[in-house]
């Protein structure tokens, strides 16, 4: 959590990501899209990195900064005050560059 400010929300969180391949990889770029429940709330854009993903480790990146525009997600925050938060989901969908390669990856996390 990194603060509130009027029309929008940052948010820092760590991304984890495994490297299943046998051989060291570094990761240079990551583009994804984030969604709350279905609607498309923020871009992550991360260019320029050099950050080795050990063969067969998972890697935490820590202190990825996520802007949120809150008059995109109005109604849903207002259905989880109203409802509670069963059901709704963040989705986190895009591409990692390593090693001049191009790997698709999606993340879904449900609230309960």
């Amino acid at each position: 959590w990194k603060g509130i400010h009027l029309g929008y929300v940052n948010l820092l969180f760590d991304l984890l990501i495994e490297n299943p391949n046998r051989r060291t990889l570094t990761l240079n770029e990551i583009v994804a899209d984030m969604y709350f429940s279905g609607q498309r709330i923020s871009q992550i854009r991360m260019y320029d990195k050099n950050i080795k993903l050990p063969a067969m480790q998972t890697t935490s990146i820590p202190g990825i900064d996520v802007r949120i525009d809150t008059s995109q997600v109005v109604n849903q925050l207002l259905n989880i005050v109203q409802n509670g938060t069963r059901g709704a989901s963040i989705d986190i969908k895009g591409t990692i560059k390593a090693n001049g390669m191009t790997f698709p990856f999606q993340e879904t996390t449900t609230l309960k």
